[in-house]
């Protein structure tokens, strides 16, 4: 719905109207195609499945709050503006990093500007690993589709570090070969690794998942969880599937240690 509204003067204004990020730009900025992709390209309110907390207390804040208002009512869209309202950025203009936009994850792997911290882990994808998140045209990608696309999301490589394509491609060939990509214990005889995922984490894609290949590689799946949940300090509003992970990851590396 948003896709189409970005393509009519109406639609675009009405945008402009309920998000307060749109509204500095003005409703043209949606004319472009850096303003769709900043705006839309990775959903359009910040959604944490990476980072949930399910004891905060502001309004749509967590995974379960922002349950809520989406299903209220019809307006779809206007359920989308108040949660982009609530999101930490709302007011400034929009990043290209976006890995927790309504809907999943996602973004652009590396900041812009003065503050340059994030762009250890672009340049990580360009010699490493890759992991950019397009949203194609027929994809199963429930952001505006067509928008965020892979030369939107590898470009920089090229601009800024002299990366070609074909490089980045061999690059994750040979990180894939060297770590045994997923399935280590064919390719080094690997062991004693345990594989714990939130379901709800958009990292957990690429890890080994359940079920495991061996005794040695055991999987955990946590239910609810989102980006390493279970490493965050302790709190009563744990849920009872973190609390048991804490507890099988705890025995599961004691069992190990007492093998040594």
């Amino acid at each position: 719905m948003i896709g189409i509204m970005m393509t009519t003067e109406d639609g675009r204004k009405l945008l402009a109207s309920q998000f307060p990020k749109v509204g500095a730009h003005g409703a043209d900025w949606l004319k472009t195609h850096e303003g769709q992709l900043e705006f839309a390209g990775n959903g359009v309110a910040y959604f944490p499945s990476q980072g949930n907390d399910p004891a905060c207390t502001g309004a749509d804040c967590d995974i379960s709050s922002i349950c809520q208002t989406m299903v209220q009512g019809v307006d779809v869209v206007g359920n989308l503006a108040k949660v982009a309202a609530h999101s930490p950025d709302s007011r400034l203009p929009a990043r290209s990093r976006a890995s927790g936009r309504l809907g999943g994850c996602g973004g652009k792997p590396r900041t812009r500007g003065n503050h340059q911290t994030l762009d250890y882990w672009g340049w990580q994808t360009c010699t490493e690993f890759g992991f950019y998140q397009t949203c194609d045209v027929g994809s199963r990608c429930f952001y505006t589709q067509g928008i965020n696309l892979l030369s939107d999301m590898d470009g920089f490589c090229q601009s800024d570090y002299g990366i070609s394509r074909a490089e980045i491609n061999a690059s994750i060939a040979k990180t894939n070969a060297h770590y045994g990509a997923d399935r280590p214990d064919l390719v080094h005889n690997a062991t004693r690794i345990y594989y714990v995922n939130g379901d709800v984490d958009p990292w957990s894609g690429l890890s080994i998942l359940p079920p495991g290949h061996t005794e040695q590689l055991p999987t955990l799946e946590v239910s609810g969880a989102s980006h390493h949940f279970w490493t965050h300090p302790s709190k009563p509003t744990d849920a009872k599937d973190i609390v048991m992970a804490r507890l099988m990851i705890r025995s599961q590396v004691t069992y190990w240690l007492s093998e040594a």
